[in-house]
Formats: structure tokens, sequence, C-alpha cells
């Protein structure tokens, strides 16, 4: 396993937690991390658009990144080593499997609350189209992710004592 993919969550604290959570693999010597904070872009805006309305998308998605990169900082992982961006999409699903393509990911480590929260979302969007998925432990959808994928994933769940 040499490049992994992290998700981010939307909130600092949880991006924390995952990091003490996965350390032991992120630690692991010779590993690139690239991290990546997900913004969909509504269709009436162009892919590249920077529109007042999503400034407040973008602005989390750096604080995000920011914050993600200092946690990194802290457990002395190489600078060398790690990779954050703001990754622009139209669907969060396929906007995954092109992230994961692109920096060619071993594994990606993504928060299941994430997933669980754009699967209501795409299946909200698409009515009547809804995407034939199959329910693994529980989260829905993760076939259609898993399907088009050429990597292991991990589902990260924070422990809730």
């Amino acid at each position: 396993m040499e490049n992994i993919l992290i998700i981010l969550e939307n909130k600092t604290e949880k991006n924390s937690v995952l990091i003490e959570d996965c350390s032991s693999i992120i630690k692991k010597k010779g590993v690139s991390i690239t991290f990546s904070s997900i913004v969909q872009i509504p269709l009436k805006y162009p892919i590249d658009s920077e529109e007042k309305n999503l400034q407040s998308n973008f602005e989390k998605s750096e604080h995000l990144l920011k914050s993600f990169e200092s946690n990194l900082n802290q457990i002395k992982i190489p600078k060398s080593r790690i990779n954050g961006l703001i990754y622009k999409v139209r669907d969060y699903f396929y906007g995954i499997i092109e992230l994961s393509k692109e920096v060619d990911s071993d594994l990606i480590i993504l928060p299941k609350s994430l997933f669980e929260n754009f699967s209501e979302i795409y299946n909200l969007n698409n009515g009547d189209n809804l995407v034939e998925s199959i329910s693994f432990r529980g989260v829905k959808g993760i076939n259609n992710l898993i399907s088009n994928l050429e990597c292991s994933v991990l589902l990260w769940q924070e422990n809730i004592t």
C-alpha cells in the first residue's frame, strides 16, 4: 500500500479522531497521503465556478485542509508525503472514483457518516432512478462506489462511547 486517499469529514474534530484511529496506517513508512475535501457544484454553475453562493463551501474546505495538514504535522508526517486538495465535482460518488484514479490510490479512507449523507442526497436527487443498491453493514449504495473503484475502501466510523 503506497497511496492513501482520505476523504475529509465536514468537522475538524472528527478529522482529528480519524487521524488518531488510523494513525498506524497513516504513519506507515513510504506511504503517500492525499486528503481531500469534496465540494459538490450544482449544475447551474460551471464546474470551475467561484460563485458567491459557493464561497462558504470553499472557505470551509480550505479550513478543513489546513487543520488536517496541521494534525498530520503533529504526528510527524513529512510534508513530502502529504498532499491536500479541494476537489470540485458534479456527483459526489463519481468524484471519489475520479479522484481515486487521479491520485492512483491503493486505499480510500471514507468516513461512514459522510457516505451515508451523500447516499441520501443522491437518492433524493434521482427520485425514481435510484441506483440498485445492496446494503453493506448498514450502508446503502456502497456497491455503486465499490464496483467502480480499483482499490480498497475503509469505511471509518467514529467510536461513540
